[in-house]
């Protein structure tokens, strides 16, 4: 009876194994819709709508990792323990070998491949290991460990390709600073797969099937050698990373994160590598020859004006539009009509120009904080936000001084996430006494598109204004940061009509036609604003200017360069970063034209238009203006017309540089001992 029994059991463990699991059942769904993906959307391979050599052996490559997904997932592996721990560990060895390839995929480093030497290759394999140990030690499994390695770092590789899609810009540390704020508009783009990603995608789903049919290998069988050795691979990670981003290691290999392009740093030297090298301008450094006395000695020449309340000042109205910028600046390009013929026609108590920012395609609270505080990001860490990282305490702006000189309103408005880049924080600390957006707008939202409109921007200050002048009759202050023309341009809408066509490709860059047609939006909006306050009988000075140029198609920019953007230099690549700016006025303003300059002095100008007080800082940055007239987080014009890098000592400007970086260090980053004579007007 007992072999009978023993025998009945071993086919009621047979017809049990035959039958699959619920994970199994899972995974061939998604093997289902990998492939169903891909037939929906096989025009990822195709070259002009048509199949060509590629695009056959991409298909084929598809297929072949698809048929291999599919035999592993019904493959019933029949090994003996010691065999199932060596495959464990063979597997474990070659897991951060397949997930570098995976993640080079998705970024496309073979472009770039010829870079990568040896030692970088292996500088990246290291680093991937490490994480694969540290989470083999935490979850005391060689499967699980090298599972959630391989999803981790794939998975960074695949958001990574479309952070740039979205931005023009690649995942740096500084980023993770912005977590939520991307996750705030990341509902209003459309995620739609190229094949590096696709393909990277599958790669790992191929190798979760693989890795789900080893047997559960436990490193360690007590808790204390689990614990220990979790400890000691966490120490080495510690000790590595810091290796590389406290040291001059990565340089003297010849690994730069360039700061125009950070995505070819990507494939030139791996994820793990130019991730590491980004930490490294992760953290503010303290400006050589940093002192307060070395403050006080620079602050001594620019005294700050006494604030006065009694004098008569005009009202200031500022408007920071998302994504205004004129693309004609990149190449010729025709339209059907005149995208912003309003801004174009200005000519009288006008102050016009092109200022450059430091930031592109998003990012906006960089342009933000450089106008308001008269701080630039040049001598902070590539990338990073100050909104989210440096601004803890008050600290002057261009509020604080109008409201030393009498000023009511001091209204922010923005009409969307309050928490975006900690806006509902910072405001207060820059000196706003409200914050209007949109979960307590001014008025009712109209949107366009998805956004809240300009025009519904410009009906908030009018009302705000109103509002006041029903109670004070002291000059009034407002700030407004727009949000309309936020992209992504790649949907139709029933609710906006595209007027704006394409003379030369009509309908080959839908993205490029919407944008202009919401400029021409922005540019309406603007002319409604200044003629409402032509009808004022106060003198009002109005500054409206984009954050920042648009995250556009690639095409549509090499098209109008004739190809030479590929080719573009760090100084020819600043085209990418000049937007315009009008400053106007209801009374008679001296009207100038400035060919360029840059968001940290926009302040400066805009105080000196409207004849107000100037604090100390201000002066000085006036005086610097006229030696360095343009100043980035991404490098520098001299008043030769030159352009410079930030760390170039040779400059005939670095003096000038030094002593900017020192006042702002005092300023941003030194507020305990912050010399507020130097940065507040007089009282």
């Amino acid at each position: 009876m007992l072999p009978s029994k023993v025998k009945d059991e071993q086919e009621k463990s047979e017809r049990k194994r035959a039958i699959p699991s619920w994970g199994t059942w899972l995974k061939l769904i998604v093997a289902m819709l990998f492939l169903g993906y891909f037939i929906l959307h096989r025009d990822m391979v195709m070259v002009k709508g048509a199949y060509t050599m590629k695009s056959i052996i991409k298909i084929l490559i598809v297929a072949v990792l698809w048929v291999c997904s599919l035999g592993f997932l019904f493959y019933k592996p029949r090994f003996g323990q010691k065999l199932h721990r060596g495959i464990s560990i063979v597997f474990v060895v070659l897991t951060p070998v397949y997930v570098f390839l995976s993640m080079e995929i998705a970024t496309q480093s073979y472009f770039e491949s010829r870079f990568m030497t040896p030692l970088i290759i292996l500088m990246n394999l290291a680093m991937i290991a490490m994480i694969e140990w540290l989470l083999i030690f935490l979850m005391n499994s060689l499967k699980w460990g090298s599972i959630f390695c391989a999803v981790i770092c794939i998975m960074f590789s695949v958001v990574n390709y479309f952070v740039y899609q979205f931005r023009s810009i690649p995942i740096l540390v500084s980023d993770f600073t912005i977590i939520k704020t991307a996750f705030s508009v990341m509902g209003n783009y459309t995620v739609v797969f190229a094949f590096a990603p696709y393909l990277s995608m599958l790669l790992l789903f191929l190798f979760v099937v693989i890795a789900g049919k080893l047997e559960e290998t436990r490193l360690a069988k007590k808790h204390r050698y689990h614990v220990g050795g979790l400890l000691v691979m966490a120490a080495i990670v510690c000790v590595y990373i810091n290796s590389l981003t406290t040291s001059t290691f990565l340089s003297d290999h010849g690994v730069r994160l360039r700061m125009f392009r950070p995505m070819d740093s990507y494939r030139r030297y791996g994820c793990m590598v130019t991730l590491a090298q980004s930490m490294k301008y992760a953290f503010p450094e303290t400006p050589e020859g940093y002192s307060l006395e070395a403050v006080k000695v620079i602050a001594g020449e620019y005294p700050s004006d006494a604030a006065d309340g009694d004098a008569e000042h005009p009202n200031i109205i500022v408007v920071i539009n998302e994504s205004f910028s004129d693309l004609s600046v990149l190449g010729d390009f025709e339209t059907n009509e005149d995208y912003m013929p309003f801004v174009h026609s200005l000519s009288e108590n006008c102050v016009t120009g092109m200022t450059y920012a430091s930031i592109l395609g998003g990012r906006t609270a960089n342009t933000e904080f450089e106008f308001l505080t008269n701080d630039s990001l040049a001598f902070l860490p590539s990338q990073s936000v100050p909104f989210q990282l440096y601004i803890k305490k008050e600290m002057p702006s261009l509020i604080t001084s109008l409201k030393d000189m009498g000023y009511v309103g001091n209204d922010a408005m923005h009409p969307w996430d309050e928490k975006n880049y900690h806006r509902d924080v910072v405001y207060p600390l820059l000196g706003f006494d409200h914050y209007y957006n949109k979960n307590n707008p001014e008025i009712p939202l109209e949107v366009i598109r998805a956004y809240p409109s300009d025009t519904n921007s410009t009906d908030s200050i009018i009302h705000n204004y109103e509002r006041y002048r029903g109670m004070s009759q002291d000059p009034y202050v407002c700030y407004m940061m727009t949000v309309q023309n936020h992209g992504p341009f790649d949907k139709k809408y029933g609710n906006f009509k595209e007027e704006i066509q394409l003379v030369n490709y009509p309908g080959e860059e839908p993205d490029v036609e919407q944008y202009l047609s919401l400029i021409k939006c922005s540019d309406q909006a603007f002319k409604e604003l200044v003629e409402y306050f032509k009808g004022v009988d106060e003198p009002t000075v109005i500054l409206m200017m984009g954050d920042h140029q648009p995250k556009i198609s690639d095409s549509f920019v090499e098209t109008v360069t004739n190809g030479e953007s590929r080719k573009w230099n760090d100084e020819e690549t600043m085209t990418r970063y000049a937007v315009p700016f009008v400053i106007c006025a209801n009374y008679d303003l001296k009207t100038e034209k400035i060919e360029r300059t840059s968001m940290n002095y926009i302040q400066t100008i805009l105080l000196e238009s409207a004849g107000v007080e100037l604090t100390g800082y201000q002066k000085f940055l006036k005086d610097m203006r006229e030696q360095v007239p343009v100043v980035t987080g991404l490098g520098y014009y001299g008043a030769d017309g030159n352009f410079y890098q930030l760390d170039d000592q040779s400059s005939p400007y670095y003096e000038w540089m030094q002593k900017y970086s020192i006042l702002q260090y005092n300023n941003l980053l030194d507020s305990k001992h912050r010399l507020n004579d130097f940065f507040y007007l007089k009282k």
